[in-house]
């Protein structure tokens, strides 16, 4: 309004609104001012230039950029400045562009600033090339060899490729150069008086009251996220606290859950199947392959398998030899990690709950036969031979409402697979993702919310009742047990990170691992010369070996002297702390993992969980055979 009110718009006007609207995303409003500009006989100068690219940035018109700083040296012989490149290779940065960033760095007139080089470590930061980071960092500190904040930025990318070791290695660097990062931090002005607050900070007087106002907000708030990947640990903090979303109300008075993968393991199955069928003829296995099975009916994932391998039968041929082998599995099928807990729930609060699977009726009648109390848990069950197209179509999910008498909108749909996800947005209804592909959250965006297991279900998030067997921040699980000799290898745990956790050698009990959500645990750990100690452990897919085997990392909660690879480790797994997550630094990281153990070491405490302590098995694994061997309190009471 005062801009279009005034008479008279020299070039610093013209600048500034240029810069200005630029910076607030109306990138299109700062190029007809351009046009404004010079219709109005002002010459454009080389500070229009910086607006123009900077505007560029912000919204990652890369093409516009380079358009602009074409024009600036061709058609208006404005000689750019470092602040002109400066601007060009933080756009190119951002855009992933890093090759041709490094380009014009190399053809600038001048010697790279820092403020150059540190735009360049941002695109290093977004685009998560650690190895880039390395040599654009060697030029800063160089250059500002006292900033931390190019250190804590490198830190956080080796962090984000999952390289613990070399964030550590940077921070004692850090700490051995006398370089402090600097706290994060706030003014809030009240009543003419300037209030300053840091991460983590209580020397406020009043901090006491603001900590329980703020944790009373927070309590009136849900927690939950819906994407892993956008969670954030307050740092430096002994209170971990997640921002998320507040839910919208939601009137769920039926629930419909899919059977393969989201509540019996079926995967297993399908690999004790398949692969030696494939094998028999002549193929090489490629167990990555089997992913893409997930969520199709037995007649899509015949024609996917005949496909991938190349083998000459026909897809009814090829069901018509594998259909009995399958069948003989049936009985061998195990309910994934909370899916009993979730189903008596349920029913045991009265909620209408249906079964809705791509499967043949008589398959998922099969199926559940071996489940005990599974049948009479369901209002109604929905076959893929009962509809016209399974999913991703919304019939199957349609019918299943239908059969409950219910309107689609107040359904929950809790699915592992993409189609099925798919069919029950179709179908209109809320929807819950539990990806049974490892790493492949990100392709569920459509899903209301994601999580990691059947563990972390929270009803009341969804107006159902809720669980009440959490207890001091725990889950008691049946417990399960595994050991080995401790090896060197892939943790991400260290005694770098203050963290030693002891990797044990994943193929002594790979089936065992398998059958168990990833995620944070915890119980009890003995080793074999040394005694009984309280631990806290994580199971997760791991980069090490492409994400194609779970591994787990105990973290025994005692102070050693020495190391002790090589030592037979006894693990009795009795309770589960929370999913795994993705961190966006080394701090928040270490943070939670502290959190993890201050958790476990208290619960621990419990009766219900002490008595594992006196287990046979962590004091003598003969007992129950072979210490590397791994199973529930049942199977192991059963050898």
């Amino acid at each position: 309004m005062v801009f279009q009110q005034m008479l008279e718009r020299d070039i610093i006007v013209w600048n500034a609104m240029i810069m200005g609207l630029g910076m607030i995303g109306h990138e299109k409003i700062a190029f007809v001012l351009v046009g404004q500009m010079k219709n109005s006989g002002v010459k454009l100068n080389d500070n229009t230039f910086i607006g123009l690219l900077c505007s560029c940035t912000h919204t990652s018109l890369v093409n516009d950029g380079r358009r602009y700083f074409h024009n600036m040296t061709h058609v208006y012989s404005i000689s750019p400045r470092i602040e002109h490149y400066g601007c060009m290779v933080d756009l190119l940065s951002r855009a992933g562009l890093l090759e041709e960033a490094h380009q014009l760095i190399g053809d600038m007139p001048m010697l790279a600033n820092a403020v150059v080089w540190g735009a360049r470590l941002g695109g290093c930061k977004i685009h998560r090339n650690a190895d880039l980071a390395e040599y654009v960092l060697k030029q800063l500190t160089r250059l500002e060899p006292w900033n931390s904040g190019n250190y804590v930025m490198l830190s956080n990318i080796y962090s984000n490729s999952g390289r613990w070791e070399d964030a550590a290695k940077l921070r004692l660097e850090m700490k051995a150069k006398g370089i402090e990062k600097v706290a994060a931090s706030s003014w809030v002005e009240l009543d003419d008086k300037v209030h300053k607050f840091y991460v983590g900070d209580d020397s406020h007087p009043l901090s006491d009251k603001i900590y329980a106002k703020l944790d009373e907000l927070g309590h009136g708030i849900p927690c939950c996220v819906s994407q892993i990947s956008c969670l954030f640990v307050a740092l430096d903090s002994s209170v971990v606290r997640m921002a998320a979303p507040k839910p919208i109300s939601r009137l769920i008075s039926h629930v419909i859950l899919d059977l393969d993968g989201t509540l019996l393991n079926t995967d297993s199955v399908v690999s004790k199947v398949v692969k030696p069928f494939i094998l028999k003829n002549g193929k090489t296995w490629d167990s990555k392959k089997a992913h893409k099975l997930v969520g199709k009916t037995p007649y899509e994932a015949a024609a996917v398998v005949l496909e991938d391998y190349g083998l000459p039968y026909s897809t009814e041929e090829f069901l018509s030899m594998i259909t009995p082998m399958f069948s003989e599995q049936w009985c061998n099928l195990k309910p994934l990690p909370g899916a009993n807990r979730l189903i008596k729930h349920l029913k045991t609060n009265g909620v209408p709950t249906a079964l809705a699977s791509n499967s043949p009726r008589c398959n998922i009648e099969a199926k559940i036969f071996f489940q005990q109390g599974w049948k009479e848990s369901f209002s109604a069950i929905v076959g893929g031979d009962e509809v016209e197209k399974g999913k991703p179509s919304p019939n199957i999910f349609l019918e299943a409402a239908k059969r409950m008498n219910c309107a689609p909108s107040n359904c929950l749909v809790i699915e592992d697979s993409l189609p099925g996800v798919t069919g029950g947005k179709a179908a209109e209804m809320h929807v819950i993702a539990v990806p049974s592909i490892p790493k492949k959250t990100a392709e569920f965006s459509s899903a209301d919310e994601v999580i990691n297991s059947l563990l972390d279900v929270r009803p009341e998030k969804w107006g159902l009742p809720p669980f009440n067997d959490w207890i001091e921040g725990t889950l008691p699980i049946e417990p399960w047990f595994i050991g080995g000799p401790v090896i060197k290898g892939f943790g991400r745990g260290s005694k770098v990170l203050g963290i030693p956790t002891a990797n044990l050698p994943a193929e002594n009990f790979s089936d065992v691992v398998s059958e168990h959500t990833s995620g944070v645990y915890f119980g009890w750990a003995g080793l074999s010369t040394r005694g009984i100690y309280k631990m806290v452990m994580s199971i997760g897919w791991n980069p090490y070996f492409d994400n194609t085997e779970k591994t787990v990392e105990p973290w025994l909660l005692h102070n050693f002297g020495e190391d002790f690879y090589g030592e037979e480790v006894r693990l009795a797994i009795v309770g589960y702390i929370r999913p795994e997550a993705n961190f966006p630094s080394l701090e928040s990281l270490i943070e939670r993992i502290h959190e993890d153990g201050r958790v476990a070491e208290k619960a621990l405490d419990l009766p219900m969980y002490a008595k594992y302590k006196d287990s046979p098995y962590l004091r003598n694994p003969s007992k129950h055979g072979s210490s590397t061997t791994g199973g529930t309190q049942s199977e192991m009471d059963s050898k």
